[in-house]
């Protein structure tokens, strides 16, 4: 999610899994309410909890130890953006870059440059520890050391094991990221578009989750490959005026930006 949507998750309490859902760090954290329906359910009664990133607050984000700690705290959904590797895989990281802040080399040292993730294979990719560094952004989080960048059908895979607990099964909000005019940094959006829908059919979780995006491009050609998807188009404000998506984009859900919204003021 780029910085202009800081405000997706303040519908949400952004658990980061980490506030009224959690005790001490590494403790096993407790169990929110949860109301029937999922998110678009839950919303109707109550805010909705989602895992920003997985639960970076308390666990390195994007991780599948991150991810798993959410579901297990309760969250009604995941949320997640994707990057795409030079073989096309479909890799979890907020940014087309392999973050230095965030991420140690193959050798355990600290980045002295920045890859573009579209620049590496999965092989190349997974060699990056991403659980060691402590995020001084979040003092309770616990370091994961080892943790590699998952691919998208890994954290597909961690939705489809039982849940242990009542209420719905969590969703996941997939964001597609797009740079316009820098094709180094990922495909262009029908192939983009072609390579999530792909891993949604083979993971029979198509009625589970919502693909969104501020490339409204994207969300057209999803709805092309498969109508049953569900679509959030995002926005992003701009100077004095907000772009709102095409009419014609059909696309069923949209967020608003929420200035320095948080747990304690939604």
């Amino acid at each position: 999610m780029t910085r202009h949507a800081a405000s997706i998750l303040v519908l949400v309490a952004t658990v980061m899994a980490s506030s009224s859902s959690e005790g001490a760090p590494g403790e096993t954290p407790r169990t929110p309410a949860r109301a029937s329906g999922g998110v678009a359910a839950a919303a109707v009664h109550r805010v909705a909890v989602i895992g920003h990133r997985g639960a970076r607050a308390v666990r390195p984000e994007n991780t599948l130890a991150a991810f798993a700690y959410a579901l297990q705290a309760g969250v009604d959904a995941i949320e997640l953006d994707l990057a795409v590797t030079r073989d096309d895989h479909l890799v979890v990281s907020h940014d087309p870059l392999v973050n230095g802040d965030l991420c140690l080399d193959p050798d355990g040292r600290r980045l002295t440059d920045r890859p573009p993730i579209r620049s590496l294979t999965l092989d190349e990719v997974r060699r990056f520890d991403c659980g060691t560094l402590h995020n001084p952004r979040f003092p309770d989080q616990v370091p994961v050391p080892g943790q590699r960048i998952p691919t998208f059908e890994e954290v597909l895979a961690l939705l489809r094991e039982p849940a242990g607990r009542d209420g719905p099964p969590a969703r996941l909000l997939v964001e597609m990221k797009t740079v316009p005019g820098r094709p180094d940094l990922g495909p262009p959006p029908d192939r983009l578009a072609g390579l999530v829908v792909a891993a949604v059919h083979a993971s029979g979780l198509a009625d589970r989750l919502t693909i969104q995006s501020f490339d409204h491009r994207v969300l057209t050609a999803v709805r092309a490959l498969d109508p049953s998807i569900a679509l959030s188009a995002l926005v992003a404000e701009t100077g004095r005026r907000t772009r709102w998506p095409s009419r014609g984009r059909r696309a069923p859900g949209c967020w608003p930006r929420i200035t320095n919204g948080s747990a304690r003021t939604t």
